[in-house]
């Protein structure tokens, strides 16, 4: 109790998956192409410890994704599903991917598709950076299949984004570079049996609908 901003930083967040039988109909990426990502920023001292800056400024220096900074992926040229997390005590992040430096003269940023947020499935959105909050979740799919053999894919915060919501007074430091995926592993099973996301048909969740003569209170 008055300690959640101390708990969360000590590692207090979680990601767990619902899963529907239903689901297995719809064509999405599943098992080890459905990844979670869960975000944070963190501050370590010399010795790898975390110390804990939040009474002195605002956000972390260092991001961390499923408890590891800077951290990779091994992925195969097809379709993946990332369900991500903010878990960070109070940076927003607007996220893009981006190809590597070395390789952008070839691959221009790498477009994903939005399919849910913390309402549930939706339309499927083609997307090239999204903003998300602490504690808020998205739901994308994005196919490696449209970058070359060989090619490293960097997570990215877009440059400039402050730790609060923008407008909001506040500042604390930037983060660049999240995490790296690189599409170096053979394409698996076949190839990719997955929806393309231009063509799924997912069931979105019914807006709720006041009833006549509802009670309003303030």
């Amino acid at each position: 109790m008055g300690m959640s901003a101390l708990n969360v930083y000590a590692g207090l967040a979680g990601l767990y998956l619902i899963n529907d039988p239903a689901d297995k109909r719809l064509g999405l990426p599943r098992g080890e192409f459905e990844v979670p990502l869960i975000l944070q920023d963190r501050t370590f001292n010399a010795n790898g410890s975390l110390t804990y800056t939040m009474t002195d400024r605002e956000g972390e220096d260092t991001p961390v994704v499923n408890g590891k900074a800077y951290p990779y992926l091994d992925v195969e040229p097809r379709r993946y599903r990332l369900r991500i997390l903010n878990a960070s005590n109070e940076r927003f992040w607007r996220l893009r991917f981006d190809v590597d430096p070395r390789d952008a003269l070839h691959e221009p940023p790498l477009l994903f598709w939005l399919i849910g947020t913390d309402g549930g499935l939706r339309t499927p959105l083609h997307m090239l950076d999204f903003l998300i909050s602490p504690a808020e979740r998205y739901d994308l799919i994005v196919d490696f299949s449209q970058v070359r053999p060989g090619t490293k894919v960097n997570l990215t915060n877009y440059p400039g984004t402050q730790v609060h919501f923008p407008g909001i007074p506040g500042c604390g430091p930037e983060i660049a570079d999240i995490m790296q995926f690189r599409v170096t592993k053979q394409l698996s099973g076949g190839g990719d049996r997955t929806t393309p996301p231009e063509k799924l048909r997912l069931p979105t969740v019914a807006p709720i609908k006041p009833k006549p003569r509802t009670r309003r209170r303030e």
